[in-house]
């Protein structure tokens, strides 16, 4: 019985050719450093500071610290802003990086991002930080940081 099937499946014909798409290797060239704003969906702003970069077989995507600000326009004195403490992972150690990957060439939010031209030395080198991607980040930001 299953040399019979077997049988049958070899001497049929082929299946038509199937295309595979290559994979998306994602990139990011944003010095460590830099601040960009990020619009959330409510429209108010947020200041993310590039802290490093993750790199893998998937590519190369920024790990960033929040600065502690949400408004309606971008503060003229960034240098004085803290870092924004999220929910804890573990007691006593609150989330404060977030690394944001994207799975496709579109799904980061380029309209919403806006690099501001300011470099400030992070306040701290990467380390377990929250890996999200770019579609959820406003829902990360809402229920590990409180932000709306």
């Amino acid at each position: 019985m299953v040399l019979e099937k077997l049988r049958a499946k070899l001497t049929s014909p082929q299946p038509s050719e199937t295309r595979v798409s290559k994979r998306f290797r994602d990139f990011n060239t944003w010095p460590v450093g830099d601040l960009s704003s990020y619009q959330l969906v409510s429209g108010r702003l947020i200041v993310f500071r590039v802290i490093g970069h993750h790199t893998d077989r998937g590519g190369t995507a920024p790990i960033c610290e929040l600065l502690d600000w949400v408004g309606d326009e971008i503060p003229k004195n960034l240098s004085d802003l803290g870092v924004r403490h999220g929910a804890e992972l573990t007691p006593g150690r609150p989330r404060k990086q977030l690394m944001i990957g994207r799975a496709s060439a579109k799904e980061r939010p380029d309209a919403r991002l806006c690099q501001i031209g300011v470099n400030l030395k992070p306040s701290q080198k990467p380390s377990q930080y929250t890996v999200t991607l770019w579609r959820p980040l406003d829902a990360v930001l809402k229920k590990d940081f409180g932000i709306e």
